[in-house]
């Protein structure tokens, strides 16, 4: 006595037809049994189960030999099956996720390039510069310097841009002296969003007529001393106090001292005095950079200049004037040089004012 498949019969809430090889589920959805995952595929076959039934059986099977007969033995899918092709990529997958997180990367030339130890570069006066490959003149004992007015690169990067406004003072030219000073220094670039910091003198940087400002984008800002500032964000900080000491040993004024803190590691401290500013900016070398404060490659011979022009103002090498495209500051006027004192050694008048 053998077991016969129930054909043509359809299964509550679903609409496939019972017979060897199909399935009756709810549908073809994942989980609801069909072709997806969850209840899997199934078959029908009669089975004894007493009195209550719904079939009797009348039916026997007899072999009569290969392909003699109308009924074959087959293989019946299991719902393991299914099961199985849904389990392995629920399982495999976060796997592959977590080995692409954790696999070593590449060292090729796209790789990140870590920031080397970060330098210094000072500027004072009119103005005169320690760049970053001769801080304190500790390889050079002159440093450079840059006479002319205008608007000139201290630190040009592909992301930092700061620039600063060189002026002659009242106080030097009612002196005879046109050298320029510098009046005021602007950070931006993309670095800073293409957001703009300013910081003058105490007076104005171009007549010096009015007070000095310090402002972001535009706004003023450090208006009471002593101050803070922090912009949306706090990508870009500064502290506007009097402790500490001036950069320029021959300043002996009420100190006005402006720390910024900025993006990418960069610091800038700015001495505010009544006509003209000092700084020094700290940051790390970035391959191809320029300005007045050198190109950080370890080498200051290439910062210097080795020319005079026939004012007598030296001409740095690096850093010449800001294009009006990328100029930070508002346009202005410059006046005329014309008078410049017999050049000193600037070793003379470092030294001198250092007690060395």
């Amino acid at each position: 006595m053998g077991t016969a498949g129930v054909q043509g019969t359809r299964c509550s809430g679903g609409d496939c037809g019972v017979a060897p090889g199909q399935a009756c589920g709810m549908g073809n959805a994942c989980g609801a049994g069909g072709a997806g995952c969850g209840v899997g595929e199934t078959t029908n076959v009669l089975s004894y189960v007493g009195s209550g039934g719904d079939y009797t059986a009348d039916t026997t099977y007899k072999y009569v030999g290969q392909g003699a007969g109308e009924f074959s033995v087959v293989s019946v899918p299991t719902s393991a099956q299914n099961w199985l092709w849904c389990i392995i990529p629920c399982i495999l997958l976060p796997l592959l996720a977590l080995l692409l997180l954790l696999w070593p990367k590449g060292t090729d030339a796209r790789a990140e390039v870590l920031p080397g130890p970060p330098g210094k570069c000072m500027f004072w006066g009119d103005p005169h510069f320690w760049t970053f490959d001769n801080p304190g003149g500790s390889k050079i004992g002159n440093p450079e310097d840059a006479y002319p007015n205008g608007d000139f690169w201290i630190v040009k990067t592909p992301d930092v841009w700061i620039q600063g406004r060189y002026r002659p003072t009242k106080w030097l030219m009612t002196r005879g002296n046109d050298r320029a000073c510098t009046r005021a220094v602007a950070v931006g670039g993309p670095f800073m969003q293409n957001s703009k910091l300013i910081i003058e003198a105490m007076q104005e940087s171009t007549t010096s007529a009015a007070p000095g400002k310090m402002t972001y984008n535009g706004q003023p800002i450090l208006t009471t001393f002593p101050s803070t500032f922090s912009a949306p964000g706090g990508s870009v900080t500064a502290k506007y106090h009097n402790q500490g000491a001036s950069l320029d040993p021959r300043m002996t004024l009420p100190l006005h001292i402006v720390d910024v803190t900025l993006p990418q590691g960069v610091q800038l401290t700015v001495n505010r005095w009544t006509e003209h500013i000092d700084g020094q900016i700290t940051m790390s070398a970035v391959p191809g950079m320029t300005g007045h404060c050198g190109n950080f490659d370890g080498n200051p011979s290439d910062d210097q200049s080795a020319t005079v022009d026939a004012w007598g103002a030296h001409k740095p090498l690096l850093g010449g004037p800001v294009s009006p495209s990328e100029l930070l500051f508002a346009p202005t006027t410059f006046v005329d040089q014309h008078n410049f004192p017999k050049i000193v050694p600037e070793e003379d008048t470092y030294n001198s004012r250092t007690g060395k």
